[in-house]
C-alpha cells in the first residue's frame, strides 16, 4: 500500500477563522476565488482511471496513490468509482482532537494550513494523472470518512469537510491560517435545496414568504426579506419575477443548528436508493418531474453509503421554515428528508407516511440535508 506525500511531514495546531477558503491543502489552505479557473483546462474524467471491465463497479477505494505535494499532484494506480468520484485511503486521521487540548492537531500536511513559508494548495492546479481534476475527492480511514472535497477544473469548488477522530465535523473552516487561534467554527446543518413549485389553477399573480429559524444562505431569485418574493404563475409552474424574467421554481438554502428527531424512518442501502426514492416520494405526494429533480440531486451522495438512514420530516419542519402564501393555496405539500450515513445496516422504527390528494393551487417543495453527529458512527 503506498501512500506517500513528498513534503515534510510535521504537526501543527490549528488556528484558524471561518472565511469560505477551506482545509484539504498539501501545505496551505488558501481559499481560491471564482476568477481563477481557466474554463480552458482540460478537466479529468475519473473512467481514464478505470478499465472497461471495472466501470460497473459499485465503489472503488485506492490504496496505492502517491501526492507530490509541492506540485499538487497526485498520483493513482488502481481502479475507482465512476461518476467523477474518486476515493482515497489514508493511514490515519488527517484531524485528531485530545484530551485537555481545546485545538485539534494537524497529522499530516494534506490538512494544513497555509505558513508564511509555503504556497497554498489551492493556490495551484490539483492534478490527478497529469491532467486537471473535476469532480469529487472521499478520504477514508478504517472504513470512516475523514475528508470530502469537491474540484473543478483544478480548482477547489464548493463544500470542504473533516472529520476528526472524535467525530467533529468542519466545514468552511479553514482561512490563510495564522498563529493567533482565532476559533474553531463547527458545521452547522445546512437545509440543502428546497425548491419551490407553484401551480394556480389560472394565471395568478403570488407572495410567497418565508420565516426560516436560521439564516438564509442562498436564494434564486434573490428573496426580499421585506415582502417575500412576488412573482405571476402559470398553470404549468412557469413563474415570472416583477422584471419580468422567467422561472420554473423558487430556490432557497439556510443553515440552522436545530436537530431533527430520527426515532422513526427506513434504513436504505446505498444501492437501493433508486426504488425506495421512486416509491416514498409517489407517495409523499411528488409528481414524476418532481421526483426525477429529487433523485438526481441526492442520489450520488445516498449511493455512496453503505446504509442511510432516512426520515421525512413534517410538522417539524415545517414549524423551522414556515410559509406564508398570498392567495392560500389549496394543497401543500412539503418533503423535506433528512438522512445519517450508516455503515452497517440498522433496525428503527419504520415512519408512517400520509399521502396528500393535489387539488387546486397546489404548492410544493422538496428538499433535505445531512443530519451530522459528533459520535462519528454514522460518518
Amino acid at each position: 500500500m503506498t501512500k506517500r506525500l513528498h513534503s515534510n511531514s510535521y504537526i501543527a495546531i490549528l488556528a484558524f477563522i471561518f472565511s469560505g477558503g477551506l482545509l484539504f491543502s498539501s501545505c496551505g489552505g488558501a481559499s481560491i476565488d471564482n476568477k481563477d479557473m481557466r474554463g480552458n483546462d482540460q478537466s479529468l474524467n475519473l473512467e481514464d482511471l478505470m478499465d472497461s471491465d471495472e466501470r460497473t463497479e459499485e465503489k472503488r477505494i485506492c490504496t496505492d496513490w502517491e501526492m507530490d505535494l509541492e506540485k499538487s499532484m497526485l498520483s493513482v494506480n488502481g481502479n475507482c468509482r465512476k461518476n467523477n468520484i474518486l476515493r482515497l485511503e489514508f493511514d490515519e486521521y488527517l484531524v485528531v482532537e485530545e484530551p485537555n487540548n481545546p485545538n485539534p492537531v494537524i497529522l499530516s500536511p494534506i490538512a494544513a494550513l497555509k505558513t508564511a513559508d509555503s504556497e497554498g494548495f489551492y493556490e495551484r492546479v490539483f492534478k490527478v494523472n497529469g491532467k486537471p481534476f473535476s469532480g469529487k475527492l472521499i478520504g477514508y480511514h478504517a472504513g470512516k470518512r475523514i475528508i470530502e472535497a469537491n474540484f473543478k477544473k483544478g480548482y477547489r469548488n464548493g463544500v470542504f469537510t473533516v472529520w476528526a477522530n472524535t467525530g467533529r465535523v468542519y466545514e468552511n473552516t479553514l482561512g490563510t491560517g495564522t498563529d493567533k487561534g482565532e476559533p474553531i467554527h463547527i458545521l452547522e446543518q445546512t437545509a440543502r435545496k428546497p425548491i419551490l413549485y407553484l401551480y394556480p389553477n389560472e394565471e395568478q399573480k403570488i407572495n410567497v414568504q418565508l420565516d426560516f429559524e436560521g439564516k438564509l444562505t442562498t436564494t434564486y431569485p434573490k428573496y426580499p426579506q421585506q415582502t417575500g418574493w412576488e412573482v405571476t404563475a402559470q398553470t404549468d409552474g412557469t413563474l415570472q419575477d416583477t422584471e419580468g424574467k422567467e422561472y420554473y421554481a423558487l430556490y432557497w438554502e439556510g443553515e440552522s443548528d436545530y436537530k431533527y428527531d430520527l426515532s422513526t424512518g427506513f434504513v436504505v442501502a446505498g444501492e437501493s436508493s433508486i426504488a425506495f426514492l421512486e416509491e416514498k416520494l409517489a407517495t409523499l405526494g411528488l409528481n414524476r418531474r418532481e421526483a426525477n429533480e429529487f433523485i438526481n440531486y441526492w442520489l450520488p451522495e445516498l449511493e455512496s453509503n453503505p446504509y442511510n438512514l432516512i426520515h421525512f420530516a413534517q410538522k417539524e419542519y415545517t414549524d423551522q421554515a414556515p410559509l406564508f402564501i398570498t392567495p392560500q393555496p389549496e394543497t401543500t405539500i412539503r418533503v423535506f428528508m433528512v438522512y445519517q450515513r450508516l455503515e452497517k445496516e440498522q433496525t428503527i422504527k419504520e415512519q408512517i407516511l400520509i399521502s396528500p390528494e393535489r387539488k387546486g393551487f397546489t404548492v410544493v417543495e422538496w428538499g433535505g440535508m445531512e443530519q451530522v453527529t459528533q459520535s462519528n458512527l454514522l460518518k
